[in-house]
């Protein structure tokens, strides 16, 4: 698999025509720029699945702003939750249904921050890779002998 750029198309083809239509509809009651918004919220999520990724040691971050096609389905439930629920008048679109696609897809990029679910590596690497942690942590050897053992040694 591929990684990619999600793109406004992705999302079109994700929801259903009314659905879009009623997003775009609602951005404008809002005063937004609806091309604007939706590309906010691909950027953000976009973000977000990238931290998740970089988040297991065994991963390597793709280049510019893509991810890997096996989260195409989990970042656009994501973008999706976030536009209907920064818009007024989309609460009643974001039924039960869509909220646990939300929550199921946010569990999918938590088994890939633990490592639980393989990402196939990226053709072309970022330059620029999520550093791991600072410390690493090295755990002291048991006492072999004690003070009363190795008294009078010296």
């Amino acid at each position: 698999m591929a990684w990619i750029t999600l793109t406004d198309e992705d999302l079109k083809r994700r929801l259903a025509a009314a659905e879009y239509t009623a997003l775009l509809n609602a951005a404008k009651q809002a005063s937004q720029d609806p091309a604007d918004l939706v590309a906010e919220a691909i950027e953000e999520i976009t973000g977000k699945v990238r931290g998740y990724v970089a988040a297991c040691q065994k991963n390597t971050l793709g280049d510019g702003q893509t991810i890997p096609s096996e989260l195409k389905a989990s970042a656009l439930a994501l973008v999706r939750d976030y536009l209907f629920t920064r818009l007024p008048q989309m609460g009643s679109l974001n039924d039960a249904l869509r909220q646990k696609e939300t929550e199921r897809a946010v569990d999918e990029l938590r088994d890939v921050a633990a490592c639980k679910l393989a990402i196939v590596p990226p053709q072309t690497p970022d330059v620029e890779q999520a550093g791991g942690p600072a410390i690493k942590l090295v755990k002291s050897r048991p006492t072999i002998a004690s003070r009363k053992d190795t008294n009078g040694l010296l």
